[in-house]
């Protein structure tokens, strides 16, 4: 199955790049991934366990019967508008 482009006007662009919300993506080894998580259950976070990394430099997201690129892109919380200018936060 071939990485389709996403379409900037379904919900799964909005939510992968749209929105001032995010989550952290961390990697984990198999062997270790059960005291990881308990340890970040004691502190008060939580892991979800999504995917698997490969020897493919892509980053794929397999959803119902599709697969897209993910692009290495985030969201811009200083950019005016249709201006493609960004606010300094200095």
């Amino acid at each position: 199955m071939q990485p389709q482009p996403l379409d900037s006007s379904d919900g799964l662009t909005w939510s992968l790049y749209g929105c001032k919300e995010y989550e952290l993506i961390v990697t984990i080894k198999s062997k270790h991934w059960r005291l990881v998580k308990d340890a970040v259950m004691q502190k008060g976070g939580a892991l979800l366990k999504i995917g698997r990394t490969t020897a493919e430099k892509a980053l794929l997201l397999k959803y119902w019967s599709k697969m897209a690129k993910i692009e290495a892109r985030g969201y811009k919380h200083f950019k005016h508008e249709g201006s493609g200018q960004v606010d300094s936060v200095l």
